[in-house]
């Protein structure tokens, strides 16, 4: 995938960090990349131009963190559908990161990271992204039934984005108020995988059967297992 045209935004407040993310990307051959030190310097530059990838910092010092931003961005719309958010962060910090990521992004890259890492990573996401662009739509709109339809049919042509796709279908059933099939979904997910947004889309669709109880103790588990998911 060629990348010399993909405009970028580094969101990097550590002194010399910006200008070493600028050269790696000049050797991936992206040549029109700007930098900005916070999230407020970010969210500026994103309300006044479309970028196809934001390179950010989980920690980006006082004021909103990495995290923050994405939330932020995907709340006000500041992203393309197929624009890729990439999150940066210190090995020892990556745990932290990971078991916050409730608006997860569309990767990660741990420090220190090559050249070829940061390409290969914004080359998957993008094409990730290319390949999911019609389900990236149809959520921006709220077209929930025609995510749904989107979304049984690229599980079976794309198997390999199968839990992305299954979260979107649970989210968009439970918009629609069909908790009895949201659950099934999310049950689904968990025999494969222990993730912390299923064990919520279960508590979610409990709550709206009825079985409050029952969503009150998965939710009390969750917050026991992953406080900082749910901060």
């Amino acid at each position: 995938m060629e990348l010399k045209r993909k405009r970028t935004l580094v969101v990097e407040d550590h002194p010399g960090m910006p200008s070493s993310l600028t050269r790696a990307l000049e050797a991936c051959g992206i040549r029109s990349a700007h930098a900005v030190r916070n999230a407020p310097e970010a969210v500026a530059r994103l309300r006044n131009m479309r970028y196809d990838i934001v390179l950010a910092d989980f920690d980006l010092g006082p004021g909103p963190d990495g995290q923050q931003l994405l939330e932020h961005c995907r709340q006000e719309r500041l992203l393309a559908p197929t624009a890729v958010f990439m999150m940066v962060t210190a090995e020892r910090a990556y745990d932290r990161v990971m078991s916050a990521a409730e608006l997860a992004p569309d990767g990660y890259l741990v420090k220190p990271f090559t050249e070829q890492t940061l390409r290969l990573r914004l080359v998957r996401a993008l094409a990730r992204k290319h390949s999911l662009a019609a389900i990236h739509e149809l959520r921006e709109k709220g077209n929930h039934e025609a995510l749904l339809r989107a979304c049984d049919r690229l599980i079976g042509a794309e198997p390999r984005f199968a839990f992305e796709l299954a979260r979107t279908k649970g989210d968009a059933l439970l918009a629609l108020a069909r908790h009895d099939q949201a659950l099934a979904v999310f049950e689904q997910v968990l025999q494969a995988r222990a993730v912390p947004w299923a064990r919520l889309g279960m508590a979610l669709a409990m709550e709206g059967l009825g079985r409050y109880e029952q969503a009150r103790g998965i939710l009390t588990e969750l917050l026991a297992d992953a406080p900082e998911y749910l901060a």
